[in-house]
């Protein structure tokens, strides 16, 4: 009614009241027009609780959706770790699809809280970690590496992070089941309110008749409307029971069932009909049955407002299958009742089942793995970050202590100091490399190591295996001393003891490259012994040895011992002269021919032959190309030159060789 619908009211009430009533009509108005006001108000703030309580109820499946996606995913990555079977990866990945749309769900529901919305960060940082982690353990199961995945799940880092999530899952339903409480409460306050008001409009009736009527009316038809938004409510309610994948239950203080969802059917093999006929003690086994009930009684009693609870129930065909229970309060018209969410985790629990007993197989191992170990009859020593954790008793036995004196300790320590440096040049250019150990009261120890990184309980270790050389050093030494006698004897001649002609060219060769690098003189001398072959016919071979050797005792005293002097074989002979110069050929031919006379002179074979060389020289100038083999033909070709001058061999005398 306008101001002027009011007005001609009022003066038309006139004619048949006093001034007084008309007043009271006013008043009486204006008090049914703030009465409606109030109701209307109500009305609208019952609807906006109305629609926050269907929020909570939204917040709540979110959260909890978001966990059992988690579960899912961490399910399909440790079936797949234990047993490497791909099928399990399915459910991994359509969890890890589904999270972030979860979670983008989760914060446009709480995007007015900014505590639930510190939460929802703090659920997707942990969410990302815990998936990083799964990540890392499916890529080495991928790869083969088994017991390192498994040593990533033993570590309890996804454990950790799963609690951790939990936990901040179970602080935003605390919150919002506190603002869902809350809710409830003024709802019911609003509504006893609006309730007193329409009271108020129905006691005006008697004295305002018709304006009275017209406001409880409507007040009427608002309250109709508002029972019907409540029961759509309670029915969009119901029907997201009805199509949840859990099993969802709601029980009397009795613990006997007042509904159960459609999914028992699937989860169970029950009808509705026969899942509200059963008690705890037809589902539930043995002490799962009593932990159901105190849990029952400690929530209506107020001593908890939640728990869960993991259990078996038994399946129509008798097969006992494992659940997670979710246990909470949900508040009836008159009393508490009791709300189950079960979640189906059979399959998670076998494979948990599988992944403890494989557990228990990798500690059986590892035991064998001591065992062979301390047999070994090589060291093993396992550090971290160079401070040795644990070694053999081999390893211990070599230091004489216990193995027990040597973890803590830095690996370096116990290695000769000298070879310190050494070992740090070897393990630059590889893990393989040769040291001395330092035991206690014992001579150092050589060894061998080889070692590499690896993972070991989560941890990155070194795994060194050391091996006793000290045999083998022995034989390497005895066989190298062997093999340079060797090779000396393949160096000389066995009648002269000089070089030979391998010998000379190994030695000379690298003499000639030194003096040509420090640009200096040298000289090739290339000598013949006189008459052998007529001292070898004439007298025997065994008298040419003897002229042989005394021409070696020659060379050996006119020649320097820096010289190199040769037998080429036969009557040959080369001598490579460094820092000798054509001034100094003249003289070193003097002195040989000196030497000679002295010989032939002094010799007890003096009556059988004179010795007698010719001698050809070539020279290595600076800056000339080093070619020893070229020196060697020019010298040759020289010394032949000298003997066609001396007019070759003669014998001046029966039985007596005249080289000349």
């Amino acid at each position: 009614m306008g101001p002027q619908g009011a007005k001609s009211a009022v003066f038309s009430s006139a004619a048949f009241s006093t001034l007084p009533r008309v007043l009271g009509w006013l008043v009486a108005l204006v008090m049914v027009t703030a009465l409606g006001l109030r109701f209307w108000g109500d009305d609208q703030r019952h609807r906006e609780q109305l629609a926050a309580v269907e929020e909570s109820h939204d917040v709540h499946d979110a959260i909890h959706e978001t966990l059992s996606l988690m579960k899912d995913v961490e399910t399909g990555q440790r079936g797949f770790v234990v047993t490497g079977n791909e099928d399990f990866l399915l459910f991994y990945h359509k969890g890890r699809a589904e999270l972030p749309r979860q979670f983008a769900l989760l914060q446009r529901l709480v995007q007015q809280d900014p505590h639930q919305l510190e939460s929802v960060e703090e659920m997707k940082h942990l969410t990302r970690d815990k998936l990083g982690e799964m990540e890392k353990t499916v890529q080495l199961r991928r790869a083969g590496s088994v017991e390192e995945a498994a040593a990533m799940i033993s570590a309890g880092k996804g454990r950790r992070l799963m609690l951790a999530l939990r936990a901040e899952a179970a602080r935003m339903s605390e919150r919002e089941r506190a603002r869902l409480d809350l809710r409830i409460r003024q709802a019911s306050e609003h509504r006893r309110e609006s309730l007193l008001v329409l009271g108020g409009a129905w006691s005006l009736v008697g004295l305002l008749v018709l304006v009275g009527l017209l406001a409880s009316a409507r007040g009427l038809r608002d309250a109709r409307a508002a029972n019907v938004r409540l029961e759509e409510s309670e029915k969009t309610l119901q029907k997201q029971a009805d199509s949840a994948t859990d099993l969802v239950r709601i029980l009397d203080e009795n613990a006997k069932p007042l509904y159960v969802s459609p999914s028992c059917e699937r989860l169970l093999g029950y009808t509705q009909a026969r899942m509200l006929q059963l008690g705890p003690q037809d589902l539930l086994v043995g002490e799962e049955m009593h932990e159901a009930l105190e849990i029952g009684r400690r929530i209506r009693d107020g001593q908890s407002e939640t728990a869960v609870f993991v259990h078996r129930l038994r399946h129509a065909s008798g097969e006992l299958r494992w659940f997670e229970t979710t246990v909470g309060v949900v508040e009836g018209t008159s009393r508490q009742h009791i709300h189950l969410t079960s979640r189906d985790i059979h399959e998670r629990r076998q494979a948990e089942h599988a992944l403890a007993s494989f557990t228990i197989e990798l500690e059986e191992s590892e035991a064998r793995m001591r065992v062979l170990s301390n047999a070994s009859f090589e060291g093993v020593v396992i550090s971290q970050d160079g401070t040795i954790v644990d070694v053999n008793e081999t390893f211990a036995q070599w230091m004489g202590c216990d193995s027990a004196d040597l973890i803590g300790l830095d690996g370096r320590t116990l290695f000769v100091p000298e070879d310190l440096p050494s070992i740090e040049r070897q393990i630059a250019q590889g893990d393989h490399y040769q040291a001395r150990l330092q035991p206690k009261h014992a001579a150092p120890l050589p060894v061998e190591v080889r070692g590499r990184e690896t993972a070991l309980h989560g941890r990155n270790v070194r795994i060194a295996v050391l091996r006793d050389i000290t045999e083998r050093l022995a034989r390497e030494a005895e066989n190298a001393a062997h093999a340079e006698e060797l090779r000396k004897l393949s160096l000389r001649d066995e009648l002269t003891g000089l070089y030979n002609r391998r010998g000379f060219l190994e030695h000379a060769g690298q003499m000639l490259k030194q003096v040509a690098r420090q640009r200096r003189h040298a000289a090739v001398f290339f000598a013949d012994l006189n008459g052998l072959k007529l001292v070898n016919d004439s007298l025997g071979h065994e008298v040419g040895d003897r002229m042989i050797r005394a021409t070696a005792t020659v060379l050996n005293q006119v020649f320097r011992d820096a010289d190199v002097v040769a037998r080429l074989g036969g009557d040959e002979f080369a001598i490579f002269a460094p820092e000798c110069s054509p001034e100094d050929a003249g003289k070193i031919r003097a002195r040989l021919d000196a030497a000679l006379d002295g010989a032939n002179a002094s010799s007890p074979d003096s009556s059988d032959y004179d010795l007698s060389m010719s001698v050809g020289c070539a020279f290595q100038e600076p800056g000339q190309p080093v070619d020893l083999a070229a020196l060697m033909d020019a010298a040759d070709r020289k010394m032949y030159e000298e003997k066609r001058q001396r007019g070759g061999r003669s014998r001046t005398e029966p039985g007596r060789p005249n080289v000349g």
